[in-house]
């Protein structure tokens, strides 16, 4: 495949959308073997493609903008990755904590002081709404 050389900086107004089709499948299709999910690596490649737009007039005279778009798209494929590693399903929690009596006695005070900072940021919630009206 040859190499697409694009100067950006070239036009005052250069055509994005003409310079965005040239670049979203490849870029979208890269990102989808990345995260085995087509809605995220539309959404990487859009933010890539905006970003490279956006500093484009960084790029210097004949600098290849490929290279550094994949990149940037690779790096927004990871941190994909970790945010969504970082979730937790919300069908795998309990609806209430266990009244199981073999729990430790920590975890019993855990519990309580969660419940204590719940309860407390609903009421600075409350209070919030309360004051907005």
């Amino acid at each position: 495949m040859a190499a697409i050389v694009i100067d950006l900086r070239d036009d005052p107004a250069p055509d994005f959308d003409g310079w965005f089709r040239a670049h979203r499948e490849a870029l979208e299709a890269y990102c989808a073997r990345f995260l085995q999910d087509d809605a995220a690596a539309a959404d990487v490649a859009q933010e890539a493609l905006f970003r490279a737009w956006s500093h484009r007039d960084r790029f210097s005279e004949g600098v290849q903008v490929r290279p550094w778009l994949w990149r940037v798209a690779r790096n927004l494929c990871i941190d994909a990755i970790r945010v969504r590693r970082r979730v937790v399903p919300s069908d795998s929690l309990p609806d209430r904590p266990s009244t199981d009596r073999t729990v430790e006695p920590g975890r019993r005070l855990e519990v309580e002081d969660d419940r204590r900072a719940v309860r407390t940021a609903l009421q600075g919630l409350s209070a919030v709404r309360t004051a907005r009206r």
